[in-house]
């Protein structure tokens, strides 16, 4: 609350508030939080199952743009992501697939 201790004061008595409820705030902004517990969903086998699963879809937002479906109708737009999930399984087999290259060419 801001503004003048009279100010302050009269709020207070309006709604009911003591003097020991004037505390400071923390600023608009401020980064600084109270410690949370680890919930259901932030456990860590939890988090690797959803990076898992997650990482082909920025694969395929990121990498080869889909965002918007391009195509009226469904087999159209299926095949374009059972297209663009291949290819992500090629991104995300490229180191070792250049690997097996190198050692294959003379």
């Amino acid at each position: 609350m801001g503004g003048s201790p009279a100010r302050r004061a009269c709020f207070r008595v309006c709604l009911g508030q003591t003097a020991a409820d004037d505390t400071p705030r923390l600023p608009f902004g401020s980064t600084r939080r109270t410690p949370t517990r680890r919930t259901a969903s932030t456990h860590p086998i939890q988090l690797r199952n959803r990076k898992l699963a997650e990482h082909p879809f920025r694969v395929i937002k990121r990498q080869f743009g889909h965002v918007k479906v391009r195509y009226r109708g469904l087999a159209k737009n299926t095949t374009e992501l059972m297209t663009l999930f291949a290819a992500a399984n090629l991104w995300r087999a490229r180191k070792p697939l250049m690997r097996t290259m190198a050692e294959l060419r003379p």
